[in-house]
C-alpha cells in the first residue's frame, strides 16, 4: 500500500509474518502544518471572542433597558401624584364654583389640567409597559418591579482610569487582534 503525501508505505514479506510501516513527508510539508494548527487556533480565539463581544452587546441592551423600565416606573408613580393632586384640586374648585365662591372658568381649568395629568399618566403607563415587554424578552422572564442596588460603586472616574476600564473589557480589540493574526498566517 502506497499513499502520496505524507508518503506511506506498508511492507510485508510472505516468509515472515511481521509488517514494515513507514511514513515520510517533505521538510516543507512540516512547517505548512505548524501554519495551518497556528491558524486554526487564531481563528478558534477569534470566534471565541466574537461570541463573547456579542454577549456583551446583549449585557449592554439589557442594561439599557433596565433603566429605561426604571426611569418610565418612576415616571409613572410621579404622574400618578399628579393625578392624585389634580384631582384633590378640582374637587376643591367644583366645591368653591357649588358655593359661588369661584367662577365656572376656573373649574373648566381645572378639570382641563386634571385631563392633562391623566394623559400624561396613560403616556407613561405604556412607557413602563414598553420597555416592561422589552426587558422581559432580554431576560426571557417576567419582570414585575426592579430596584437599584443600594451599594452600587461610585462611577465618578478619570479619564484613564474609565479607559483602562474600558479596555480591560474590550472584546472588539481581542477580536481584531485574533483576525491580524489569521492574516498574518
Amino acid at each position: 500500500q502506497t499513499c502520496a503525501l505524507p508518503i506511506c508505505s506498508k511492507d510485508s514479506s510472505a516468509d515472515t509474518k511481521q509488517e514494515i510501516a513507514s511514513a515520510s513527508m517533505p521538510l516543507w510539508l512540516g512547517g505548512r502544518l505548524n501554519a495551518e494548527v497556528a491558524l486554526a487556533s487564531a481563528r478558534k480565539e477569534g470566534a471565541f471572542v466574537a461570541i463573547t463581544e456579542s454577549q456583551q452587546t446583549v449585557m449592554l441592551e439589557t442594561i439599557a433597558v433596565f433603566f429605561e423600565f426604571y426611569r418610565s416606573e418612576q415616571q409613572l408613580l410621579i404622574a400618578n401624584d399628579n393625578v392624585d393632586e389634580h384631582q384633590r384640586l378640582y374637587d376643591i374648585i367644583k366645591r368653591r364654583a357649588v358655593a359661588s365662591t369661584s367662577p365656572d372658568v376656573d373649574t373648566m381649568l381645572a378639570l382641563a389640567r386634571l385631563q392633562y395629568a391623566r394623559s400624561g399618566q396613560i403616556q407613561a403607563s405604556s412607557k413602563r409597559d414598553i420597555s416592561r415587554s422589552s426587558l422581559e424578552l432580554l431576560v426571557s422572564n417576567p419582570v414585575f418591579a426592579v430596584q437599584l442596588d443600594a451599594n452600587v460603586g461610585s462611577l465618578d472616574l478619570g479619564i484613564e482610569q474609565a479607559v483602562a476600564r474600558g479596555l480591560a473589557v474590550d472584546r472588539k480589540s481581542t477580536r481584531l487582534n485574533s483576525s491580524h493574526q489569521i492574516i498574518s498566517y
